[in-house]
């Protein structure tokens, strides 16, 4: 008996190969996702730390800024 290594045949390479393709292209999806949630929930942290500044503004602070408003909302 010949012992050959199993890794050796062709079929066997072939499958594997086949195999590995959507797990690695799932693994990439995932990894794509798992960043643009990161990034959704950082911004949205952000807004709610900018809405928190807004709503400790004095009503001159408010005044000032709201030129400010009109020229952006065109």
């Amino acid at each position: 008996m010949e012992s050959k290594n199993i890794f050796s045949k062709s079929g066997i390479i072939i499958t594997i190969i086949l195999i590995a393709i959507p797990v690695i292209v799932a693994s990439i999806v995932v990894i794509i996702r798992a960043y643009a949630v990161l990034n959704n929930y950082l911004k949205k942290k952000e807004l709610e730390k900018f809405n928190e500044y807004l709503k400790g503004l004095s009503p001159e602070e408010v005044q000032k800024l709201e030129p400010r408003k009109n020229k952006l909302g065109q």
